[in-house]
């Protein structure tokens, strides 16, 4: 009977692959080849990267059929999680496809991460014959996990690669100037870019300096236009800096141009960039040819979000603008930084922490020797190192039902000891010990019993999520963006479809929700489930995963941007006439005694689902004066800090005007300006520090190389690198930070359909922009140029 039943199955299964060959489908017909991975090359373990491959159909057929690109990988739970995307491939033809991933912490890349192709079948799965295989090796393109990342498109980097050599400058081992040190991506073409978000996810910056036909943006597709506008709107920051010709990015119908600041460039050549000089370099001596200058206006009618004039030169001529998007910014800059005469002269510790708010101090060859000579250069110059992400785990770690079966167990069985050896000293005493086993079995079945009940009464049977959630929102714009961790219990045996904000019509559709698999850096090492399981998650779209579940917790991360919904902090509108962005004021008050004062008019209140605790308030005025090299690299800037205790109750309102008072400033903030607030947090205490030193991170004290100095604390993040605020504190603004604790997550998450109860911590932070107020340039006098002749000459002036 066996031996009949394998012969009908033999020959059933026979003839198929004979029919496929006579069709023309041939089995491995796509030759598939790993091109690129992550930003030009470079990746981040931890984040979300894409990998750029390039299938060659070889079929003898001119019609389309749909293919399915799979990659596989371990999620955390060492299932098998497996990202693929759908596209349509035509016989004798080639093309490039993204595949889109989470990458882990700890990859083992040694043996290459293998890449298939199937064909699909009606339902656009990926059930049908193998067409292909290519093995991907990327193990050298991962950087450390506490680096940043900046991306260039171009082949002029404009002097930002200095802030990559701020850690191995010679002379000593590795003197520290920074916290963290970016990574750059250089020497991109517009070809390189990714055509979801998720493919710049690891970007902090994307700075743009090229032109032409493989560099400009005229050659970008939509889906890669899509992608940068969603990318800046979750919070990243395009910088343009405008080559000889500007209307590539400002004319009606450039790709991009709906994100550029609203300003005209008015073009001037041969312009005199000597009155810049203190905006570029801190060298007297170093010469600045003249060069192709763009001055930047606001068009009639621009908000004060829409062309804040963020640089100015002594004249009062705009030479960098900026633009709020989402929770991101676009910024031009006018000055011809990118230029081949110019290049060589900027300095990224003075220019580019003024665009970017960072603070990383560039010492030139000239600084480093001196030191050296004098004994006075430390190498690595450092405290303790402090991770301000790892506090995430606990954050969103289920621990109540763990407690609860641990009280059990300690109640039964500490019962269970007083019971049976009472019972054994009874029995002896009244002559009956030799009954002592069958009571002692007794009692055993009693608390066995009883364990199971409670065990069985205590266990969790419904759907639960603890969620820690950043939420950014930003006064004026129509879209908020969700950085979110959160941990759920998944009930029952099988599988469960776990989905970010449900996919439907309307202007969130176009967006691209990103759910992973999450497990923090400093968790455990998981040896996996004995029943190891497999599933898949749209790369393109990866909003939606059908996960094994077995009656456990599992981790996820969460990226969600969608259309305001949830009403945080706003200006309380008294007069119907104040023009919409304008409710908000920074004013010059006159003293008594002579002198001014500046203050903010107006008043705030929110209607968010709770009470807002531990509250900072962050009132920047604008940059101060640039007159030279700013102090060891730090941005200069004019800001108050004031921290309000107690709880801000929904529709409570706050009076700014008083808050700002010269009284009241110094009583709540004990005199301490943003600086203070920066010192304090190379010391993060309290999960409200934390918060804080990841929302100016780029912008807190940093270690000093120098003997003279105290060793000060190194700040690490392994996440959440798109959390950082600080470009906001290069323009006048009014930042609002405070938590809600035991509240539903900003966003809808489902569990099989249905809406899945959350419930967490949401840390909200709210920009206000205030206008505009550029610093003002010094401008080197005549004398102080001749003067200069005599000092020592940097290399390369």
């Amino acid at each position: 009977m066996f031996a009949l039943v394998f012969l009908v199955v033999v020959a059933s299964l026979g003839p198929a692959p004979a029919s496929a060959m006579a069709q023309g489908d041939v089995i491995g017909s796509i030759e598939v080849e790993p091109e690129l991975i992550g930003v030009g090359g470079k990746a981040r373990p931890g984040e979300w990267t894409g990998l750029r491959v390039v299938l060659d159909d070889f079929a003898q057929r001119d019609e389309l059929r749909e293919v399915v690109v799979r990659l596989a990988l371990d999620d955390p739970d060492k299932d098998e999680v497996v990202y693929v995307r759908t596209v349509a491939s035509r016989g004798q033809d080639s093309r490039p496809v993204w595949l889109y991933f989470r990458a882990p912490f700890a990859p083992d890349w040694s043996r290459g991460v293998r890449v298939d192709v199937v064909e699909a079948d009606e339902r656009g799965r990926g059930t049908g014959d193998f067409l292909g295989q290519g093995f991907a090796q990327f193990e050298r393109n991962f950087f450390d996990t506490g680096r940043t990342l900046i991306g260039v498109v171009g082949r002029r980097s404009a002097g930002i690669n200095e802030l990559a050599a701020i850690d191995t400058q010679g002379g000593v081992s590795a003197p520290v100037t920074a916290h963290e040190i970016p990574a750059i991506a250089g020497g991109l073409r517009v070809a390189d870019l990714p055509d979801r978000w998720m493919g710049l996810a690891a970007l902090d910056v994307l700075l743009w300096t090229g032109s032409g036909p493989d560099e400009g943006p005229e050659g970008l597709t939509p889906e890669q236009t899509e992608a940068i506008e969603e990318w800046v709107r979750r919070g990243g920051h395009l910088v343009v800096a405008l080559p000889a010709t500007a209307q590539g990015w400002l004319r009606p119908g450039s790709p991009l141009e709906p994100l550029m600041p609203r300003v005209e460039a008015r073009r001037i050549e041969g312009a005199d960039l000597e009155m810049y000089r203190y905006l570029l370099t801190t060298s007297k001596r170093v010469r600045i040819d003249p060069g192709t200058l763009h001055v930047l206006e606001p068009v009639r009618g621009a908000d004060r979000w829409d062309a804040v004039r963020l640089l100015e030169g002594p004249t009062g001529d705009c030479v960098a603008a900026r633009r709020s998007v989402g929770a991101g910014m676009v910024t031009l800059v006018g000055l011809p930084v990118s230029s081949r005469g110019i290049a060589g002269v900027v300095q990224a510790d003075v220019f580019w922490n003024r665009v970017l708010g960072k603070r990383a101090e560039v010492m030139t060859q000239i600084e480093r020797r001196t030191l050296a000579n004098a004994g006075e250069l430390r190498g690595g110059g450092r405290g303790a190192t402090i991770y301000i992400d790892e506090q995430i785990g606990a954050q969103v770690q289920k621990n109540a039902a763990a407690a609860a079966g641990l009280l059990l167990a300690l109640v039964v069985f500490s019962a269970f000891g007083v019971l049976a050896v009472a019972s054994y000293f009874v029995l002896g005493t009244r002559g009956l010990r030799q009954h002592s086993w069958l009571v002692f079995v007794l009692i055993t079945g009693v608390f066995a019993g009883i364990a199971w009940g409670g065990a069985t009464a205590i266990r969790q049977r419904d759907v639960d999520v603890r969620h820690l959630t950043f939420l950014d929102q930003v006064y004026g714009q129509t879209t908020e963006r969700s950085r979110s961790w959160f941990t759920a219990f998944l009930p029952g045996y099988g599988s469960r479809v776990v989905e970010l904000e449900p996919a439907g019509e309307g202007p969130d559709a176009r967006f691209h929700q990103a759910l992973a698999p999450w497990q923090g850096y400093e968790s455990g090492r998981f040896a996996g489930f004995p029943d190891k399981r497999s599933y898949e998650v749209d790369s393109g779209n990866p909003s939606r995963m059908d996960v094994p579940s077995r009656s456990t917790v599992k981790q996820f991360r969460a990226d969600v941007l969608r259309t305001v919904q949830w009403k945080g902090p706003a200006p309380v509108i008294e007069d119907a006439s104040v023009r919409f962005g304008e409710e908000l004021r920074i004013i010059e008050e006159e003293l008594e005694r002579g002198g001014t004062r500046w203050r903010v008019s107006g008043k705030l209140k929110h209607q968010l689902p709770g009470d807002l605790r531990d509250v900072r308030i962050v009132f920047v005025r604008g940059q101060q004066r640039a007159r030279g090299r700013p102090v060891r690299g730090q941005l200069e800037f004019e800001a108050k800090i004031v921290s309000r205790t107690g709880r801000w109750s929904p529709d409570e309102e706050i009076d700014l005007w008083a808050l700002t008072g010269r009284e009241a400033f110094h009583k709540q903030t004990g005199g301490d300006s943003a600086a203070g607030l920066l010192r304090q947090l190379a010391s993060p205490r309290s999960f409200a520090d934390m918060c804080s030193a990841w929302s100016f991170y780029s912008l807190l004290e940093t270690p000093n190389p120098r003997l003279s100095s105290p060793r000060l604390n190194v700040i690490k993040r392994r996440e959440g690198h798109e959390l950082d605020m600080s470009a906001w504190l290069t323009q006048p603004c009014l930042i609002v930070i405070g938590r809600l604790d035991d509240a539903p997550a900003p966003y809808r998450l489902t569990i099989d359909g249905r809406e899945a109860p959350t419930l967490g911590r949401t840390i909200v932070r709210w920009v206000y922009p205030l206008g505009s107020n550029a610093p003002e340039v010094a401008v080197l006098e005549r004398t102080e140029r001749e003067e200069a002749k005599d000092e020592p000459a940097e290399p390369g002036s």
